[in-house]
């Protein structure tokens, strides 16, 4: 057969580029309402008689697409269809209890981030898409591609009735089993024999199939705006309640053994069946069975689950995207929003090559950059989430004893917090469209683009100083305790040293309070800050002067790697009746017997001294201090807004009284310690602290965006160290810290009490 550009209404005059969309998919339609704002030609190919054909079940919108569906006009008539968001995650037990519950969640996401999560019908999505379509001519249903074909100046390819259609490229948006990546394939092995591998169709794994659907079961039992998971050995349950009375389930289970490629089947109406009635008698959650739900079907399927990224997603004028290009798990619904998120760096590119030349028209080594660019933005992300998605689901149907375990006891331990953290790691990153601007809702944390953080060589070169000074600090520290025999924690029967050791342990209460305060801290749930009393042990048994640097060191690197995450109003809130227990807890069980010990020491007396250190070897005052805060950080009290600020009114209070208190204890011990030539005691200690206020004070001024005043403030800090002392100098920075922080969220306008 003879392929030529058809001379109708496709082969008028045209301003290049032209897109030919394959698929009128939501990936396929969002691209183009995009081409469309940009005013880059295009024709949508669809394959079904209907644009919203009666496949598929519903479709979650989460963040990171629906910033690009606000930007394409879209939010209001999403929100509309789909009537309320999810505000409740329920995880079950395989009898139908309860094993966890959040409430607020798109409450607490449209303040962090601007916008709910909603589901709603995959039709009325595709609906909506096609009505803010504004030249429809351009929307072809009943068009089938079969061929594809491309030349030095363009592509063609012909429908299943004939038609022919000719454009500048020609992206595959028709999905897993996509036609155009089939075309892709053909025609590189033709014109370019090994650019993809013989087997290509081999990524393709499959480990899941899901049995998915839409029920309009009514069940007071299944709250409207939920999401409910049900834990299982080798399968789970979901469901997806909107605001109106749809129910969308799915059941995912795991096969015998892993299949690729032409292995993976295709699932008839008799297979689905045969699995309804294997799982009739599950219960879902409460005593709601699978069968009742299945019985209120609007329509189910059986698919097989699939996952990969392929390693080359273009070839020629041809590019795939979204699951043409790599499939994820359902279970996060995220596999249309990386479709969307494809289509706007696609976009993007586009535009900017275009604006790059004088001339619209793209040659083929012009395409070829715009594909390799938008590959190279978009694959790392594309695995990431996809791995994140399949993890899920092992954790959900427990793949093995560690996961069963991890599912059961160690997310729910880690609270809200960290579901949150998690879902927000998957959503900020999300691209825009550039050429149109940013909508307009406050958020306290919001995307990364939003925020962002362009590459400085002058800030690398500190972050690097930091840390290699930090590291010195920390092994000089270590060498100066063995070496002065401090590393027993200052066990001596020396008298002025053992004055100078707890002259030193007192002004180290500074660092003491910050880990109290850091490990007490919601965020720090994951990192290795979040165990204050395995801090104060090797406190205890090994000493402040080699403990101390390598705290600071690793305060240093979990803060700064988190980024600006470290500096919003997520990071900030604390365990109430923690806050409320540390500056007693400090100033009872750890300042009072160690300063009994350090003026005890006066006494010149062997067995004095020796007395004092027993007594300091059966009450370790640091870990005394953070048992005190662990036992009342379990004593019921008033509660605290999931961003609740209650805690800082007692962080206020104890800051400012160990300031007072340790600046008055370093001036009246100035002129001893001078005397006695003990200014430089454990001076490597003291040097790495100063050296990590200034690492932190330089990340708070860079996410605060604080433009003034920078040498002014060092110098403060220097002199501050020297005058008022370190510890004081550390409490002082802390509340400096924490009053920038929630100033910095004030200034964002958004109410955050949930």
């Amino acid at each position: 057969m003879e392929h030529h550009i058809e001379s109708d209404h496709n082969a008028k005059p045209r301003t290049p580029p032209r897109v030919i969309i394959g698929g009128g998919s939501i990936t396929g339609l969002s691209l183009a309402l995009m081409l469309e704002k940009v005013g880059i030609d295009f024709v949508v190919l669809e394959a079904h008689e209907s644009i919203a054909p009666e496949v598929g079940a519903g479709i979650v919108c989460n963040a990171n697409g629906f910033r690009i569906l606000d930007q394409l006009g879209l939010h209001d008539d999403i929100m509309k269809a789909a009537t309320a968001p999810v505000q409740e995650l329920n995880n079950w037990w395989p009898n139908g209890d309860l094993h966890s519950r959040h409430s607020g969640f798109s409450d607490i996401l449209e303040r962090v981030i601007g916008y709910p999560m909603v589901v709603l019908d995959r039709q009325e999505l595709l609906r909506i898409m096609y009505s803010h379509i504004q030249d429809k001519r351009k929307v072809i249903t009943d068009a089938r591609i079969v061929f594809a074909n491309e030349g030095p100046s363009g592509v063609q390819v012909t429908t299943s009735d004939g038609r022919r259609f000719a454009g500048d490229i020609l992206v595959g948006a028709d999905g897993v089993h996509s036609f155009v990546r089939q075309e892709m394939w053909r025609l590189a092995k033709q014109e370019a024999p090994g650019y993809f591998s013989d087997n290509e169709i081999d990524h393709i794994k499959c480990n899941w199939i899901t049995l998915f659907g839409i029920s309009t079961l009514s069940d007071s039992r299944i709250t409207t705006g939920s999401a409910n998971s049900t834990f299982n050995h080798g399968q789970s349950f979901g469901i997806l309640s909107g605001g109106s009375d749809r129910r969308y389930f799915f059941l995912n289970k795991a096969l015998p053994k892993e299949l690729k490629g032409d292995e993976i089947p295709r699932y008839t109406d008799t297979d689905r069946d045969a699995m309804v009635k294997e799982h009739w008698n599950d219960i879902i959650q409460d005593d709601i069975t699978f069968g009742e739900l299945y019985e209120s079907k609007v329509r189910a399927v059986l698919v097989p689950l699939e996952g990969y990224v392929f390693p080359k997603w273009h070839f020629g004028r041809i590019f795939t995207l979204g699951d043409a290009a790599h499939k994820l798990h359902v279970v996060t619904g995220q596999g249309a929003m990386m479709g969307i998120e494809d289509g706007v760096v696609l976009v993007n590119q586009l535009v900017r090559q275009i604006n790059q030349s004088s001339s619209p028209s793209l040659d083929t080594a012009r395409i070829s950059e715009v594909f390799d660019k938008t590959q190279k933005l978009r694959e790392s992300r594309s695995k990431t989430l996809m791995a994140e998605s399949f993890l899920t689901q092992s954790l959900h149907s427990w793949k093995n004893a560690a996961l069963k375990f991890a599912a059961v006891h160690l997310v729910p331990k880690l609270g809200f917090d960290f579901i949150l953290g998690q879902f927000l790691n998957g959503v900020r990153p999300g691209p825009c469209l550039e050429a149109l601007p940013k909508p307009e809702r406050k958020n306290l944390v919001g995307f990364d683009d939003e925020h962002p953080d362009p590459p400085s060589v002058v800030r690398w070169l500190a972050k690097c100083f930091a840390y290699i000074a930090l590291i010195l600090c920390a092994i000089w520290a270590s060498i100066w305790a063995w070496s002065s025999g401090s590393v027993d924690g200052g066990i001596q029967h020396d008298p002025q040293f053992s004055r100078a050791d707890g002259l030193f342990k007192l002004d180290m209460s500074g660092t003491l309070i910050i880990m109290l305060v850091e490990g007490w801290r919601r965020t720090n749930k994951t990192s290795l800050l979040q165990w204050p009393l395995i801090w104060a042990l090797l406190v205890d048994f090994i000493g402040f002067p080699i403990i101390a640097p390598f705290f600071y060191l690793v305060n240093f690197w979990v803060t700064s790697s988190r980024g600006r995450m470290e500096y919003n109003a997520l990071s900030r809130p604390m365990i109430l009746p923690a806050a409320k227990t540390i500056f007693p807890a400090i100033v009872l069980f750890y300042l009072l017997p160690v300063a009994f010990g350090a003026f005890a020491s006066y006494s010149s007396t062997t067995s004095g001294l020796a007395w004092t250190n027993q007594v300091s070897l059966l009450w370790p005052a640091a870990t005394g201090a953070a048992l005190i805060t662990l036992i009342g950080s379990l004593i019921p009290c008033e509660k605290d807004a999931f961003f609740g600020e209650k805690y800082l009114k007692y962080l206020r209070a104890g800051y400012k009284c160990m300031f007072a208190a340790l600046t008055l204890l370093h001036l009246s011990t100035l002129g001893w310690q001078f005397k006695n030539n003990f200014l430089l005691f454990a001076l490597p200690a003291h040097v790495s602290e100063l050296v990590w206020l200034l690492a932190v004070y330089s990340e708070v001024r860079h996410y605060h965006q604080i433009k003034n005043h920078l040498i002014l403030q060092v110098v403060l800090i220097v002199i501050a160290f020297l005058v008022a002392g370190p510890g004081a100098t550390a409490v002082a920075f802390w509340y400096w810290r924490e009053e920038t922080n929630k100033r910095s969220q004030e200034k964002s306008q958004v109410q955050v009490v949930v």
